[in-house]
């Protein structure tokens, strides 16, 4: 990707060149140009068979084929067509769209600590294909292993508050999911 093409692509994801004049991450509005699926770290890590930074962005990047977006330690944020909330089945993850706000990192920062691009975002438009991202889920939670043990009922108290709590779905973490997934990760 040339550079003319790399500014091309972060000018379309912000919407705007003006909402990128920062070095910091910025919020962007959800819904628009693209929506995001809310992916917790531990479903992705085991469908990609590691933690290492490297390896979710090898891994990602060829199968899910869009930017992701990593805030290390707690999600990953695939980016999918505008509208996918709409059609999301998946229980697995929250897909925030209309609404919700997505904490950004700027073009650039990748393989960093803290918030940063597991995958760029390589041209205006394109995104991660929202069956594959529900397929890498899916594999993620056979990888974990057995239905209706104790990690599996917290993980699903987890998203089930998430996907109903408004603060959660405008992509900030509320006390009750911040309780709920240290009851999930003490489960795993």
């Amino acid at each position: 990707m040339n550079a003319r093409t790399s500014t091309d692509a972060a000018r379309w994801f912000a919407g705007a060149a003006a909402a990128r004049s920062t070095e910091s991450p910025v919020a962007l509005a959800a819904g628009a140009r693209w929506d995001a699926v809310k992916m917790p770290v531990g479903l992705v890590h085991a469908a990609v068979g590691g933690t290492n930074c490297h390896v979710a962005s090898a891994v990602m990047g060829q199968r899910l084929d869009g930017p992701v977006i990593h805030d290390a330690g707690r999600y990953y944020y695939a980016l999918v067509a505008a509208g996918t909330v709409e059609t999301w089945r998946s229980p697995l993850a929250v897909v925030l769209g209309r609404g919700s706000w997505v904490v950004t990192p700027r073009p650039g920062v990748a393989h960093a600590s803290g918030l940063h691009w597991c995958v760029p975002v390589r041209s205006p438009g394109h995104l991660c294909n929202a069956v594959a991202v529900a397929e890498l889920l899916a594999d993620g939670q056979r990888a974990l292993g057995e239905h209706g043990s104790a990690r599996e009922g917290a993980y699903r108290d987890l998203v089930g508050h998430t996907a109903t709590c408004a603060t959660c779905r405008a992509g900030v973490s509320c006390p009750t999911s911040a309780h709920l997934g240290r009851a999930w990760r003490e489960a795993r």
